[in-house]
């Protein structure tokens, strides 16, 4: 996935997630979009995600056209963290490359052989202009990391790769909206064809370990039941959306015939939601400064 400096016209999963956490968190996130605010540096398990998302671009644009290349990936990993802004502000950086590379190597020897039969026919498909079937509803960009072909089976099948230290749990993801939205941009582009989808897990090392491993994942099908979760996730959060730039981003708003003045800003969440999966939000201190 691009920075959020790639067509910052359109919402993604990343700002209406955070839209849907928090409307500061989307208010922050939405002026590092516009380049009004410097983006947070990234934490070592983020940076190493995000190496081994371009890693694994690398190996699936090589299976397009042959057979994997796994030290072309590595070269473009270094690439990257050569050239990234966020991956630049590491403290160590050697160390979260070196983990990185060593994840790719390991993914290229699990899978060859045992996924020869996929015929990769988008690989993190970015584009300004966007491509028109990841566009949704002219107002939403999707940005999936891979769509195969799988065999007759999975005629069409969506991709996530996700990289985590924590075991797999498949009740997290299947209903997720980031994978829900990529399988209506698959839909777009093939709509004859029947979308499943799946998590690419790869499980980073434990502490006495230096060995990824790769559980297996159910793959999904993206049902209609599923396809109107995705619909009405993005257009709720749109709603919302507009809602606060109307009545709070504006700086007034009418309460019953009378005109008051709004915070700048809309007022945080309640602390406890500063509190997230991967740790305290990364805007608590704008929000809290200088507070007990």
């Amino acid at each position: 996935m691009p920075n959020l400096q790639h067509l910052p016209q359109y919402e993604r999963h990343l700002t209406l997630a955070a839209l849907g956490h928090c409307p500061r968190d989307y208010y922050y996130t939405n002026e590092v979009r516009q380049g009004l605010r410097e983006d947070k540096a990234a934490g070592d398990s983020l940076a190493v995600g995000i190496l081994v998302h371009y890693g694994l671009e690398a190996l699936w644009k090589q299976r397009q056209i042959g057979l994997w290349t796994p030290s072309l990936a590595l070269d473009f990993i270094d690439a990257k963290a050569g050239s990234d802004v966020v991956l630049l502000m590491l403290k160590d950086r050697k160390s979260v490359v070196d983990e990185a590379r060593k994840a790719v190597l390991d993914y290229a020897e699990q899978w060859t052989g045992a996924r020869d039969h996929w015929t990769p026919l988008e690989v993190s498909p970015v584009s300004d202009p966007p491509a028109s079937w990841t566009l949704l509803d002219n107002r939403f960009v999707a940005y999936p990391d891979l769509l195969v072909e799988a065999g007759a089976m999975y005629p069409r099948v969506v991709v996530d790769h996700k990289t985590s230290m924590w075991k797999f749990e498949a009740e997290k993801w299947e209903w997720h909206p980031e994978l829900l939205t990529q399988c209506l941009a698959a839909k777009q582009r093939d709509s004859g064809l029947p979308i499943f989808y799946m998590i690419d897990f790869l499980q980073r090392p434990g502490r006495r370990s230096t060995v990824w491993s790769f559980p297996a994942t159910p793959i999904w099908e993206f049902t209609p039941k599923k396809e109107a979760a995705a619909r009405e996730w993005i257009r709720h959060l749109i709603w919302r959306r507009d809602f606060y730039k109307a009545t709070m981003y504006e700086g007034r708003v009418d309460l019953g015939g009378e005109s008051v003045t709004q915070y700048e800003l809309p007022w945080p969440q309640e602390l406890s939601q500063c509190q997230t999966p991967w740790g305290m939000c990364r805007w608590a201190g704008e929000c809290f400064r200088g507070e007990d």
